[in-house]
């Protein structure tokens, strides 16, 4: 029974189980059904890359992934430069996450058969200037990531990420959205090292340019800029711009610079020597400017090039100007700001002065203007402050502008005699112009200088110099000069005789005594002065110490330290001082000077000092250091250090110069005597400073000193003084050498450097008067200047002068009256020599008296001179002018003026009073081929002219009443068409001159040719733009004449043939049959006519002119006789003479040419139709053309 229970419930829980599992099944078959429907959703990630160059794949790293970290790898594709990352198979309403290179990139929760995600992204480059450093890909509109970590680069420092190349603006990571491709700049900052800043300095040097207006402080604008941009800091840079040599027209100049750099405890110190590049000559651009500071212009266009390149940086060193003829206008602006200028040469042919022409010419005290000058413009010379005198030479005033004369000297002092001088009978005529004109507008005679004229100007000048504590001779003698030429428009010669200068000093007015000698032509005058110098201003300490927020005290002086003792510790300042620098010049330390200064730490005491007060420094509890400047110790009250740290703790104690500790010991005495050390001295700016500015007020010079000796005095000095190795530069080196006749100087600029510290002082040092020498009847001046007085002078010199070796200074002569004879070989070999004074008193020069004086260009020979010796002026090989100023020519000996300028040059180069050639040139044999009498221009009646300018001419080659063309508004020769160019005519209504003009053609298509081609003509080669009708006649419909190849052909002619031009039509310029043009030279493209030629016969003739060169039988390419273009050519002249010949004045000339132009158009464009009744009155045509044109010819005159 058991047994059968147990099978059954066996097989009970069998039949459940199976029950179960049935069910199990059914419900399994559904949830399969069901997740396989859900594995079918797809997800995508799209990803663009507008700027990506190529295929943009393994950009970045992208899957996909879920809540469970589960992750999916996308099947990846590309299509228009579109990135696809697809998975497929994803479950529903499950979270999944796009990770772009490990970053979650987006989310989504996949509800959708499909589901896509669009991302754009734009390149974000990380830049070295153009060098990639990085690239990064980031998504549209949001921030881009700041590199981790800093870029490197060796001797830089990364300074951040920038906007832009080179910029200061940071690139703003947290704020700016990436919209377009970005570059993101790296900004450096070069580490700042002695070598480095070394190196950089010597760079910026090399590469500086200089001209002549260089300053030190453009320089250091340069300098400073690269140093600071290299290393993006803000650099201290010092220059000494030194022994400048000025650049001149066909020689280079230098200019020496000291350059130094300090920056945060790094310093770097270089000297280079810079060219600045030579000036142009003559040939080259116009205008040269030599080292005497003449500036020559010798054409319009070289004075357009100085205006325009050349002044900038030239114009400081103009003293003198010397415009050619030719120059028809100065332009505006040509020299302003030439402060120096003082003379100025003016041709007639200037017509125009420009605005502010010379402006701020503050030193040009005269003028003279030339007779053609229409007009002068606005400000042309405002602010001449020295200008006292204007010669106006012509009869007619010119134009004037508004302010040309303001602030000129003779508008503002009354006192003066200049003004501006007119021609007489001119004066109404120019004080009616108003203004200045009518207030100081004077006639003046025609009338040769005299004494009384030139030695008063001489004393006006004298009594108004510009003189100071740094004046010398030579700059003395260069203002008068400029001053008494400019006034008097002279070429004078100044001696000054004698110099005395007595310097200004803070307590006294200084002075200047001087002697000048003048000379022009044959008159001389002399002048004496004494012109005062003003005190010099006080120093800036009123109060003789300052005391500033670093609590240094400086007292500058004994009254500095007296003001100190009795306002300064009164003002609540001693516990403001921790430094006490008392400076050269104070002698005693009153007691109790620093008494109760409880934080003064440190105390240096000058050399000058004799005498220490009672307690001056006592309760100075800070004190630790005392420096003591002088060798020999200054007598020390009691207790002057009482109280002082270096006494009470120990610290610090006395410095003393080396070599003096024993003297300080003995005075100081036991107990201060063991606190004295021997030692090198602090090296302080101000320290630095005055012992510079000591050593230079102490110095021994003489007439002898060089740079050299004076460079090593001071550096020995302040080596010693300082226990240094210094660098002693000296920037300024200018020696006036005494004389007998006054002290010297020597004006020294010097530049003393060590460490960090660089100073610079300036002095004049005194160099005593000579002792007199022996009254010897001649003098020789610095500057060159030989004054001889009396005929033994003159023989003193001969004989001793020149044996002592003074021949090679001289430059000027000059020759008082008395003297009668120059003796043989007297001035032969002064090389340098430039003028010759010789009064009317010399009746004879000797031989050999100034063979050699190669620089000599000029001399005038005294009236009453009798004989000239052998070789007197040979190999004078400057010597283009001798002028004879007696009507009896003296005898010659041999040689006189062999190889002298004007023999080699061949050149009328001795001028002799008017009416006495023929004596000379009897008297002189073989020298009259170089004689030339004093001329007086003498204009022709008939105008000469060129491409721009017309001019009555002398006979001499001299140029009068220059003016421009004036050219009118012109006349038609022939009217443009579609392809060709038109003619206009102009002429010269004052000479008569003409030149033509181009008209450019219509560009209208016309019938006959291909319309497809602009502006073809009819029967050119369609394939020709622009062909001009009589091309090649194998091209159908091309007009007879010209081969179609040559672009622009006039018609009818071979491009090598008569009047033709090969560059595309000549305008009339050339007569028929000439085989080219005449060149013609006017404005705009035109070409002056012939003036044997009418431009509209030969036009008419050129036109009707053929000569084909494959077929030499005149044809057309249809094959018609050129006859027939003639004979139709003929009827157009016959219609063209009727009109004439009738008086139907109706009918203008422009009309006419015009019905003719028409006419010759029609009968081209005709075929057989149109000709043939023309060609049916052909002969009864030329018979009637005939008769007309001889009964022309026998009539009136046409």
């Amino acid at each position: 029974m058991r047994k059968r229970r147990g099978n059954f419930w066996q097989k009970a829980m069998a039949v459940l189980l199976a029950a179960v599992l049935c069910a199990g099944l059914t419900a399994g078959t559904g949830a399969v059904d069901a997740w396989a429907a859900e594995e079918t959703q797809t997800a995508w990630f799209r990803a663009a890359f507008p700027d990506y160059m190529g295929t943009p794949t393994g950009i970045f790293t992208v899957y996909l992934t879920d809540d469970n970290n589960k992750i999916y790898d996308p099947v990846v594709g590309v299509q228009d430069g579109i990135v696809s990352y697809a998975v497929t198979g994803l479950s529903r309403n499950h979270n999944y996450y796009w990770l772009v290179d490990g970053n979650r990139a987006a989310s989504f929760n996949n509800n959708e058969p499909a589901y896509t995600i669009e991302k754009t992204y734009y390149s974000v480059n990380y830049m070295d200037g153009s060098s990639l450093l990085n690239k990064k890909y980031v998504e549209f509109d949001t921030k881009a990531i700041r590199p981790v970590p800093d870029p490197t680069k060796p001797g830089y420092t990364f300074a951040g990420w920038r906007t832009v190349y080179g910029g200061k603006e940071e690139f703003p990571f947290d704020t700016r959205n990436i919209t377009d491709t970005t570059n993101i700049y790296a900004a450096w900052r070069r580490t700042v090292t002695d070598p480095a800043l070394d190196t950089e300095l010597w760079n910026a040097l090399v590469s500086l340019a200089v001209t002549n207006s260089t300053t030190d402080g453009d320089v250091r604008k340069e300098i400073k800029a690269q140093i600071d941009s290299s290393f993006d800091i803000d650099s201290t840079v010092t220059v000494t711009v030194f022994e400048p040599v000025y650049a001149v027209s066909g020689m280079a100049g230098t200019l020496k610079l000291d350059v130094s750099v300090i920056f945060n405890g790094f310093s770097a110190q270089r000297q280079i020597t810079k060219t600045i590049p030579m000036l142009p000559t003559l040939g080259e651009r116009g205008w040269s400017l030599d080292s005497a500071g003449v500036l020559v212009i010798i054409s319009q266009a070289g004075m357009e090039d100085w205006a325009i390149n050349g002044k900038t940086d030239n114009k400081e060193l103009v003293k003198e100007v010397q415009i050619m003829d030719g120059v028809i206008r100065i332009p505006d602006n040509a020299f302003s700001g030439c402060g120096g200028l003082g003379a100025v040469s003016i041709p007639e042919s200037v017509t125009e002065i420009g605005n502010s022409a010379f402006a701020g010419a503050s030193s040009l005290g005269g003028i003279t203007l030339p007779s053609n000058l229409q007009s002068i413009e606005n400000g042309a010379f405002s602010g001449c402050t020295s200008l006292e005198k204007v010669v106006m030479q012509g009869s007619t005033p010119p134009a004037m502008g508004s302010s040309v004369f303001d602030d000129c000297k003779f508008t503002t002092d009354s006192t003066g005699t200049g003004g501006i001088i007119v021609p007489q009978g001119s004066g109404d005529a120019y004080k009616n112009l108003g203004g200045v004109f009518g207030t100081h507008v004077k006639e003046e005679a025609e009338a040769g200088i005299t004494e009384e004229t030139l030695g008063d100007r001489l004393q006006i000048i004298l009594d108004n110099l510009s003189v100071s504590n740094s004046t010398t001779r030579e700059e003395a003698r260069d203002q008068v000069k400029r001053s008494l030429d400019g006034f008097l428009q002279i070429d004078s010669v100044i001696t000054v005789s004698s110099f005395n200068l007595v310097y200004a000093t803070f307590e006294n007015e200084g002075f200047l005594e001087l002697t000048v000698s003048a000379g022009s032509g044959n008159v001389l005058a002399e002048r004496s002065a004494r012109i005062p110098i003003s005190r010099l201003p006080l120093p800036p300490q009123d109060k003789g110490w300052t005391l500033d927020g670093a609590g240094n005290l400086i007292i500058t002086g004994q009254a500095g330290m007296e003001n100190w003792l009795q306002n300064g510790r009164g003002e609540s300042n001693l516990s403001d001082v921790k430094h006490v620098l008392i400076q050269d010049g104070v002698i005693t330390i009153p007691p109790h000077a620093f008494s109760g200064c409880d934080n003064l730490g440190s105390v240096s005491v000058p050399g000058t000092v004799t005498d220490i007060g009672d307690s001056a420094f006592a309760g100075a509890v800070s004190l630790e250091k005392v420096e003591m400047q002088g060798v020999t110790p200054p007598a020390v009250g009691s207790g002057v250090f009482d109280d002082c740290k270096f006494v009470t703790d120990s610290v610090g104690g006395i410095l003393v110069p080396p070599g003096s500790g024993d003297a300080y010991k003995q005075e100081l005495g036991g107990t201060l005597g063991a606190f004295v050390t021997e030692g090198s001295l602090t090296v302080t700016e101000e320290a630095l400073q005055n012992k510079l500015q000591q050593i230079l007020a102490n110095l021994s010079v003489s007439n002898d000193t060089t740079v050299e000796e004076v460079r090593i005095t001071i550096k020995k000095e302040i080596d010693k003084y300082f226990q240094i190795d210094s660098t002693i530069t000296v920037a300024g080196f200018t020696l006036e050498a005494a004389t007998t006749e006054g002290k010297g100087f020597l004006k020294l600029v010097v530049v003393a450097g060590h460490g960090g510290f660089s100073v610079s002082a300036e002095e004049a040092v005194p160099i005593p008067q000579l002792p007199p020498l022996p009254d010897r009847g001649w003098t020789l001046d610095q500057a060159g200047n030989l004054t001889i007085a009396s005929q033994a002078g003159m023989e003193d010199w001969a004989q001793n002068g020149r044996a002592e070796g003074n021949f090679p200074k001289v430059k000027n002569i000059l020759i008082g009256s008395g003297v009668t004879a120059v003796p043989e070989d007297a001035f032969s070999g002064c090389a340098d020599l430039v003028a010759v004074v010789l009064p009317d008193t010399v009746v004879s020069i000797g031989n050999r008296a100034f063979a050699n004086a190669f620089s000599l260009g000029e001399i005038t020979l005294p009236p009453g001179l009798q004989g000239i010796g052998d070789s007197a002026f040979m190999n004078c090989g400057n010597l283009g002018k001798v002028v004879m100023q007696g009507t009896t020519p003296p005898s010659l000996g041999s040689a006189v003026f062999d190889q002298c300028k004007f023999v080699t040059d061949d050149s009328k180069g001795i001028v002799v009073p008017n009416g006495s050639e023929d004596v000379y040139k009897a008297a002189w044999g073989v020298l009259g081929d170089f004689i030339l009498e004093k001329h007086t221009h003498s204009f022709g009646a008939d105008w000469k002219y060129d491409g721009m300018y017309h001019w009555h001419e002398c006979a001499c080659g001299g140029k009068g009443d220059v003016s421009a063309h004036g050219w009118g508004n012109g006349v038609i020769l022939k009217a443009p068409t579609a392809t060709e160019a038109g003619i206009m005519g102009y002429s010269c209504p004052g000479c008569q001159a003409a030149k033509t003009e181009s008209i450019p053609a219509t560009e209208t298509s016309t019938p006959g040719g291909d319309s497809s081609v602009t502006g073809n003509n009819p029967g050119g080669d369609s394939s020709v733009t622009g062909n001009n009708p009589g091309g090649d006649s194998s091209v159908t419909g091309n007009n007879p004449g010209g081969d179609s190849s040559v672009t622009g052909n006039n018609p009818g002619g071979d491009p090598s043939g008569p009047g033709n031009d090969n560059s595309g039509g000549n305008n009339a310029g050339g007569a028929p049959g000439n085989g080219t043009g005449v060149p013609g030279e006017g404005s705009s493209g035109g070409n002056i006519l012939p003036q044997t030629e009418n431009g509209a016969d030969w036009l008419l003739q050129n036109l009707l002119t053929a000569d084909n060169r494959k077929d030499r039988e005149p044809r057309t390419a249809d094959g018609v006789p050129l006859e027939m273009y003639a004979t139709i050519a003929m009827i157009a002249g016959f219609f063209y003479l009727i009109l004439l010949f009738l008086d139907r004045y109706d009918i203008t000339e422009e009309e006419r040419r015009e019905s003719l132009a028409r006419l010759v158009r029609w009968a081209k464009r005709g075929g057989w139709l149109r000709r043939l009744p023309v060609m049916a009155a052909l002969y009864t045509m030329r018979l009637y053309y005939r008769v007309i044109g001889g009964q022309a010819s026998k009539g009136r005159k046409i």
